[in-house]
Parts: structure tokens; sequence; C-alpha cells
């Protein structure tokens, strides 16, 4: 009978075992494809690549086409502000 009850909680334990690692095998995974999208960087495809350099905005990595965008919205932003201004002194 004891023997019952220690058989029983070795099972027990070595089925918990088992479904830890399979949670953990599980969330491995999921992460490593996560990181490797995250790590991957923005990238623009060939299309909009060609498409965005027409604008003048740089697509080789992340940083230069944020920095492009920026240029590029501060561009539209002083242009706009001269067109308020030009409409301001005509009235």
């Amino acid at each position: 009978m004891p023997g019952d009850i220690q058989m029983k909680q070795r099972k027990g334990s070595l089925f918990t075992i088992l479904e830890l690692l399979l949670v953990m095998a599980l969330v491995l995974f999921l992460a490593s494809k996560m990181f490797k999208l995250y790590f991957k960087g923005a990238s623009a495809t060939s299309a909009s690549g060609v498409s965005l350099s027409a604008e003048g905005i740089d697509t080789s990595n992340a940083k230069t086409i944020v920095d492009s965008t920026k240029k590029k919205l501060d561009d539209i932003n002083t242009q706009r502000m001269n067109q308020l201004k030009e409409a301001d002194t005509l009235r």
C-alpha cells in the first residue's frame, strides 16, 4: 500500500516535468521566432523602397529611414508654415 502511494506520486511528478518541458519548449520556440522578427529591423520591400527613394527617403536601414522621414516631415512643415505666412500677408 505505501509503495502504491509513492508510485502514484512519482508518476504525477514525472507528468508535471514533461508538461513543464513541453511548455518551455513552446515558449522558447515562439520567443526565437519573435526575436528574429524584432531584431531583423525595419526593411522596405523593393516596390516600397523604390517609391520611398523617389520621395527622398533613404531605405538602407532603420535609422536612415527614420532620419530621412523626419527630415521630409520637417520640410513639409516648413513649406506649410511658409504658405500660411503668405496667406496672412495677402489678407
